[in-house]
């Protein structure tokens, strides 16, 4: 089975297969009883299999992984930030700060989780910069500003987290 190591940006990744074909493959290989396999389903239907991670890896951490070693044959852009990236497990999505282990994802085991493309959600990405500021030191950049307590802007982020919401997977 040909793997790809995915970028160290994403802490606990592991690999990921490199083609469809050896989606079967990876799916079939055991896995360490340490470790989460995921294989993620798209809503066209295409999937890609062998996603290692750790179990006390976060959410967060497996989205940013994803983005990382975006395939290129899957359809449509790469996503430009990781809030766009939703990931959908038994019905529920899954928390961001939540590990695969406290989202109930078991290691040991290959999971099927369904992987929702969507708009940025401007709220976050502003925390996210907000928090790279604080860890490089800059002071007051990503602070928020008067528009965040506009309802007009408060509305418009409402509906576009909705995007989100009014996905029906059958």
């Amino acid at each position: 089975m040909a793997t790809t190591a995915l970028k160290p940006a994403a802490p606990g990744a592991v690999a990921a297969s490199s083609s469809s074909s050896s989606s079967a493959a990876a799916a079939d290989a055991p896995v360490p009883p340490s470790k989460v396999s995921l294989t993620l389903l798209l809503v066209s239907g295409d999937r890609r299999a062998g996603w290692l991670f750790d179990a006390t890896t976060t959410v967060k951490g497996v989205k940013a992984a994803v983005l990382a070693a975006w395939p290129s044959e899957w359809p449509g852009d790469r996503p430009k930030h990781v809030s766009q990236l939703r990931l959908l497990h038994l019905g529920k999505f899954l928390d961001d700060n939540s590990t695969l282990q406290e989202s109930h994802i078991a290691p040991g085991e290959t999971t099927v989780v369904h992987l929702l493309v969507g708009p940025p959600d401007p709220k976050r990405v502003r925390e996210d910069k907000a928090a790279a500021a604080k860890a490089s030191g800059l002071a007051g950049a990503g602070s928020a500003t008067s528009d965040d307590n506009d309802p007009r802007r408060q509305r418009d982020v409402a509906v576009m987290a909705g995007c989100f919401a009014a996905c029906i997977i059958m």
